[in-house]
């Protein structure tokens, strides 16, 4: 899928009460979806070193 210019666009959620519903939705519309573990995305977040990188989409 190709929104706005970017391609292969993948969603992550941090789970909750209610993602199934937001995750079923979103696979209806033909988004890949990750579930995040809420409190490894809170380690995560925490970390000092960060080693995440946008691509551009061309």
């Amino acid at each position: 899928m190709c929104i706005y210019g970017l391609k292969n666009v993948k969603v992550a959620i941090e789970a909750s009460t209610n993602y199934s519903y937001i995750v079923d939705a979103l696979v209806k519309e033909g988004y890949e979806v990750l579930v995040a573990h809420p409190l490894r995305t809170r380690a995560i977040a925490d970390a000092k070193i960060k080693s995440d990188k946008i691509k551009n989409c061309i």
